[in-house]
């Protein structure tokens, strides 16, 4: 019995320890793997944004955009909070995270955010831009760019200047409502 155990341990750390290939095609992501992550990953965002804004919340307290901002193969996070404590008349806070395999990370905050949210195909400092509307209160709605500048992405988007790019050369992140 013992010896079949040698043959079997040889027969599979031989072809390993003589440098020979693998030829096995490499095992595919399953359906429930994917699943399992991005439960893994939701909840790890859930948790960052409470732990930001400091009280428990409800799912429906914000909308949730996963895209890869600043194209290293991870989706980052764009969250758009709704309700009294992150919204007036002039807008919302917009916060950006920044995902890894498992986790997400506080990168930026915007206040005064109205949608629609848009992603621009140019980057600053590795990080593509995102183009919102800024208004209300009374203030005519203008489209403006948010730029990266290696920290964060600014933190009001009051005060910025007009952004002309079409709404068709962008790609949404969220829409009007």
């Amino acid at each position: 019995m013992r010896s079949w155990r040698i043959l079997l341990c040889a027969a599979v750390l031989l072809p390993t320890l003589s440098g020979a290939k693998d030829t096995r095609e490499p095992r595919k992501p399953r359906a429930r793997d994917r699943a399992r992550v991005e439960t893994v990953q939701y909840a790890a965002l859930h948790s960052a944004v409470e732990q930001r804004i400091g009280t428990p919340l409800e799912t429906d307290a914000y909308e949730v955009s996963l895209l890869d901002l600043n194209d290293d193969g991870f989706e980052d996070a764009v969250i758009l909070l709704r309700g009294p404590q992150s919204c007036g008349s002039d807008g919302c806070t917009m916060m950006v995270f920044q995902g890894t395999d498992l986790n997400f990370f506080l990168r930026s905050e915007t206040v005064l955010v109205t949608e629609p949210v848009r992603v621009a195909a140019e980057t600053n400092n590795g990080w593509h831009d995102l183009v919102i509307q800024v208004g209300g209160g009374g203030a005519a709605y203008t489209q403006v760019r948010l730029e990266y500048d290696g920290e964060a992405y600014p933190l009001s988007a009051s005060g910025l200047q007009a952004d002309p790019t079409p709404a068709d050369e962008l790609a949404p992140v969220f829409s009007a409502r």
